[in-house]
């Protein structure tokens, strides 16, 4: 081989080197983009780092494709290579989010939690929020790990470092009422998982099941003849905060009062007749209470064809 080729080798393995120093440096810097909060800075510096990847790949694929032709190293345009300057303005930026971390270098749960989330939901021992307060979980989850709806899977929880796992529990912990930490401290579980599936369990029940406790408590209310006092108005206030909440409609708490109410008729099954009901009542989205009559109607009318003896 001639000087010139040998020298031409060291260049080409000289800049397949620095390409891959370059790669390297890069995927070091994207696994720490992932864990910053700022959304406008990681967008920015990503597309900055996808399009000087895509231009290093560009450039190894036509020297692969080249490699016996030495000469056309010598063609390669290299006025787009990333300078000095880019990878300074880019460590200015990462040393600017780093600074919005504490110096565990973990984002704070609690902190974003409240800043995504103005409402601060307490999730409440009836589990009447339930659903609210799981939404508002995986909005923060979402903005640290980038997974959506992170609560669904188990191993978005396992999967975590151990810090990371405490500070998810942490998290869980601050945003439960007092009662329910009771319940949750009074067992072993200590990861975050084993926490949600509790809470779950203790909590979780459909809209339609937490409307008509709703009514319920209502209708408790409304029955009681003791004299009024302070607690009797927080207790109104409670309930009707709640029915704001799940923003009611009259013609649909007009069908919650009929379901809760209506006894099954004679001869029907009561058990049978109520199983009836609510399974068919679940199907439907806020029913009204012309829903609920015709519901009730039918499940009234094939319990007693069923209990009817056939004469044949």
């Amino acid at each position: 081989m001639t000087g010139a080729g040998r020298s031409r080798s060291v260049d080409f393995k000289a800049i397949q080197d620095k390409a891959n120093k370059e790669s390297k440096i890069r995927i070091e810097k994207e696994k720490e983009l992932e864990r910053l909060a700022n959304k406008n800075l990681l967008k920015e510096i990503e597309e900055e780092r996808a399009k000087h990847q895509k231009e290093v790949e560009k450039r190894l694929l036509e020297r692969e494709n080249n490699k016996n032709n030495y000469q056309s190293l010598i063609d390669i345009d290299m006025a787009n290579t990333p300078t000095a300057k880019d990878y300074l303005f880019l460590k200015s930026e990462f040393d600017k989010l780093k600074l919005m971390l504490p110096q565990s270098g973990n984002p704070d749960p609690i902190g974003i939690h409240y800043a995504a989330n103005p409402a601060k939901t307490k999730l409440e021992c009836d589990g009447f929020n339930y659903k609210i307060w799981e939404k508002e979980l995986n909005r923060t989850l979402r903005q640290i790990f980038q997974i959506k709806d992170f609560s669904s899977l188990e191993s978005n929880f396992t999967d975590r470092l151990l810090d990371e796992q405490d500070s998810i529990s942490r998290l869980i912990r601050s945003t439960i009422n007092e009662d329910l930490l009771g319940i949750v401290d009074s067992t072993d579980n200590e990861d975050p998982w084993s926490i949600l599936e509790l809470l779950k369990a203790k909590c979780s029940r459909s809209d339609r099941q937490h409307k008509i406790s709703l009514v319920e408590q209502i209708i408790a209310l409304v029955t009681d003849k003791t004299p009024g006092s302070e607690v009797s108005l927080a207790k109104w206030s409670c309930v009707m905060a709640k029915v704001k909440q799940f923003k009611i409609t009259v013609d649909e708490l007009g069908g919650l009062f009929l379901q809760s109410l209506f006894i099954a008729p004679i001869g029907v099954d009561p058990k049978t007749f109520e199983f009836s009901v609510d399974q068919n009542l679940e199907l439907k989205d806020k029913p009204s209470f012309s829903d609920v009559t015709t519901i009730i109607q039918s499940a009234s009318s094939k319990s007693k064809n069923k209990q009817r003896p056939n004469r044949y």
